[in-house]
């Protein structure tokens, strides 16, 4: 009798993704509030306040920093193991959700190093860039993101609705933020307003841009990893959805 109950409570132990994301987005928000605090209450001074810096999501080896590696790392851990059953069961797409876990992996190194922002220096190389290309890296960021959407074009059609637009849609928010804010972040230094209010809201909306987007995309695989429940099994195995 005992296992025969505990059999179905295993069997039912899971988690939606909905809870996930509203978690997720809840600190998020929290993160959000506390970043927009210290800009109003230090206007300009982002760079100069060693608790500020703590909470401002345009600085390095700070809280909103750590939360947006945890977020690739996260969703990179559930890219593994949708690769590892799309692998086992010889799914034709396969080697695209493992392109796609070692993608978030390295995007997790760059939040950690900010290694993309070394670009800058090599593509200066070849020319002056002032204005809107001011960080010039966004020029072989803007490349590198084209041949991604085009090499994934056919495996998103592939996917299941729901999942394909959460897909698309995190992929362009995070889009939109990194190299679609940064061209008007890199006007303002440009003309030298580096660390003005101005400045400190757009590279906001840039960070906030790129964490929702990864959370957005986050979700679309969890819906993928679900069962026909609709949840995540933590303690049974589960097919994908």
């Amino acid at each position: 009798m005992k296992s025969s109950a505990a059999e179905p409570a295993l069997a039912s132990s899971g988690v939606s993704p909905g809870t996930i994301f509203r978690f997720v987005l809840a600190v998020f928000t929290g993160l959000l509030v506390l970043n927009l605090l210290a800009i109003f209450v230090t206007p300009g001074g982002m760079h100069r306040q060693r608790i500020t810096r703590m909470v401002y999501f345009d600085l390095e080896a700070n809280f909103p920093t750590f939360f947006n590696f945890l977020l690739l790392v996260g969703v990179a851990a559930l890219l593994a193991v949708q690769a590892t059953r799309a692998y086992q069961k010889g799914d034709p797409w396969r080697r695209h959700w493992a392109g796609l876990m070692l993608l978030m992996l390295l995007m997790a190194f760059d939040e950690a190093a900010q290694k993309h922002e070394q670009l800058t220096e090599l593509v200066r190389r070849f020319g002056e860039f002032e204005g809107y290309l001011f960080f010039a890296w966004v020029i072989p960021g803007m490349l590198f993101a084209l041949a991604v959407a085009l090499i994934y074009l056919r495996f998103l059609l592939a996917l299941p609705r729901n999942v394909a637009a959460y897909t698309l849609l995190g992929g362009g928010m995070y889009v939109a933020g990194a190299l679609g804010v940064e061209l008007v972040g890199a006007k303002l230094s440009s003309d030298d307003r580096l660390f003005t209010v101005h400045y400190e809201l757009v590279a906001t909306l840039e960070e906030s841009l790129e964490m929702l987007g990864i959370m957005v995309f986050g979700y679309g695989v969890m819906l993928r990893l679900a069962d026909a429940d609709g949840r995540l099994r933590l303690l049974a195995g589960a097919r994908p959805a």
